[in-house]
């Protein structure tokens, strides 16, 4: 497993590129400059809220002005929302729990 900073992510430019990141090569050297990013201290938290009158796990990163929303779906997949100060709507997102033997990154 790799873990990120999030610090060292560029938020503005990232959610202004999207559609360019989504490019198979941009992906790849995205992809390849990942471990530069790598931490070993934690660089978020996780903490029970409400969240729009549902109790949700909400992720807070230190470095950056970021909210992940939580939620489960089923045992092995969560629902999250991205709530960032600026940005004019949120990002959505799933995350799948990945068997141990597959490695990389999986897409919902």
């Amino acid at each position: 497993m790799l873990d990120l900073n999030p610090a060292l992510a560029p938020l503005g430019l990232v959610l202004r590129c999207a559609a360019v990141l989504r490019r198979p090569f941009v992906a790849r050297v995205v992809r390849a400059a990942l471990p530069l990013a790598r931490t070993r201290r934690p660089r978020a938290r996780l903490r029970e809220t409400v969240f729009r009158g549902v109790v949700s796990a909400t992720m807070t990163y230190d470095a950056q002005p970021i909210d992940d929303h939580l939620r489960a779906v089923d045992d092995d997949t969560l629902l999250g929302l991205m709530d960032a100060r600026g940005m004019a709507r949120p990002f959505f997102f799933v995350l799948r729990r990945c068997s141990p033997t597959v490695s990389g990154f999986t897409r919902a």
